[in-house]
């Protein structure tokens, strides 16, 4: 999607700066200055949403566990969040397995509607039994 969007900023770009003002002959200043901006802004977001996700080799965008983490189980409060991001600390950090935070996130999912109350409480638990407080 990307791409397409790329393609097309490319060709309007293609198409203001071969246009001239029919009465004068001069180039459109004001257009291509609009275009320039919106090159701007859109090489702006694509690095933002770069920096947002993981891109493996095959070209899937595969989420951050921040990102995984709030949207699966749906943190919503303040403290909630505060929570995911200990945890994203303390994995990247290496002081909680990755593998322990992810078979409780696969696990607390299916207890719908509330999953991230089920992910604190079991991650908290299963934690303390190997020694790690959270």
């Amino acid at each position: 999607m990307l791409q397409a969007a790329r393609l097309v900023v490319i060709s309007h770009l293609v198409r203001v700066f071969s246009q001239s003002h029919p009465s004068t002959g001069c180039s459109v200043r004001s257009s291509k200055l609009s275009v320039l901006v919106l090159l701007a802004v859109l090489t702006a977001l694509a690095v933002g949403l770069a920096k947002a996700q993981i891109v493996s080799t095959g070209g899937v965008v595969v989420p951050t566990l921040r990102q995984q983490l709030q949207v699966g189980l749906l943190a919503r409060t303040p403290d909630e969040q505060a929570f995911v991001d200990e945890v994203v600390d303390m994995v990247n950090s290496g002081d909680l397995p990755f593998s322990l935070v992810q078979s409780t996130f696969l696990w607390a999912r299916r207890h719908r509607p509330y999953p991230m109350q089920y992910f604190e409480r079991a991650l908290r638990v299963r934690a303390s039994e190997l020694g790690i407080g959270i």
